[in-house]
C-alpha cells in the first residue's frame, strides 16, 4: 500500500489543553528536541548478555511515547518500528536533545554515537490518524554495537 509521504511523515502532535490544534512536537533535523508534556517515557534496558531488545507498544489518538536508551560514544545504534496496521512516526534526538533524524527516518534508524547520554527516540501517530483518535500496536527494536 502506498501512502502519501506528506500522511507518512507529518509531525507527532500532543493535544493542547483548551482542545486547540495541537502544535508540533517534531521539529527539522539538528533542531532542539521539542518538549511533550504529556509524552509518556520509556527507559529502555538491553540486557548485558544482547545487544538488542525489542518492546511492544500501543499509541492512540495524541499520545506520544519517548523511549530513552543510554548509550556510550563510538557504538553504532540502530532502531526499528514496525506496525501492521498503521504507519506510525519516529524521530531520534541526541544526548544533546538535537534532532538526528525526524522526517528521513521512516520506520528504521541507524548512526553512530558521537557522545555518551541518553538518546530518545519518539513515536506517534501521523496527524491525520490521531485527529481520528485511531489506535495502533507496534514493536520497536534498539540494537547497539560496538563500532
Amino acid at each position: 500500500m502506498v501512502l502519501a509521504l506528506a500522511a507518512l511523515y507529518a509531525p507527532l502532535t500532543a493535544r493542547a489543553a483548551d482542545g486547540a490544534e495541537p502544535a508540533s512536537s517534531v521539529a527539522a533535523a539538528g533542531a532542539p528536541q521539542p518538549e511533550v508534556k504529556d509524552a509518556r517515557r520509556v527507559t529502555v534496558r538491553i540486557p548485558r548478555s544482547s545487544s538488542s531488545v525489542s518492546l511492544a507498544g500501543r499509541l492512540r489518538g495524541y499520545e506520544v511515547v519517548d523511549y530513552v536508551l543510554h548509550a556510550e560514544a563510538r557504538q553504532h545504534m540502530t532502531v526499528r518500528l514496525t506496525s501492521t496496521t498503521r504507519p506510525l512516526t519516529m524521530a531520534v534526538y541526541d544526548s544533546d536533545k538535537r534532532a538526528v533524524c525526524v522526517e528521513a527516518c521512516d520506520d528504521r534508524w541507524s548512526g553512530p554515537v558521537a557522545r555518551t547520554g541518553d538518546y530518545v527516540v519518539r513515536v506517534g501517530l501521523p496527524r491525520a490518524d490521531a485527529r481520528r483518535n485511531r489506535a495502533v500496536r507496534y514493536r520497536i527494536q534498539f540494537t547497539l554495537a560496538s563500532s
